[in-house]
């Protein structure tokens, strides 16, 4: 038992480690806004949702999916933005802007 559970945590982190890393950002004016706990979805070309979540306490969110251009949909302040992302499987953390 011990090994399947160091096992099953052991996936879940290697996946992380390869899956795309974005920060949800808002601007307003000359301000940034990190958006926080906010509902997004991925979409592929076609309009279907591939994947769902909230962004964390800095808006970052994880998108574990094979390379190419998707849509990002986000729910903030009472609108919902949409931004094209590309999934190219590089570390780091890139942004997500919103307006």
């Amino acid at each position: 038992m011990k090994k399947l559970i160091c096992s099953a945590i052991l996936v879940l982190f290697v996946s992380a480690l390869f899956a795309d890393n974005f920060q949800l950002i808002y601007r307003e004016g000359d301000s940034r806004y990190t958006v926080s706990y906010s509902f997004f979805r991925i979409l592929d070309g076609s309009g279907n949702e591939l994947t769902r979540g909230y962004s964390d306490k800095y808006g970052r969110i994880i998108v574990n999916l094979g390379k190419g251009d998707y849509i990002c949909e986000v729910a903030y302040r009472n609108r919902n933005y949409k931004k094209t992302i590309t999934i190219t499987g590089d570390t780091g953390i890139r942004e997500i802007q919103l307006q």
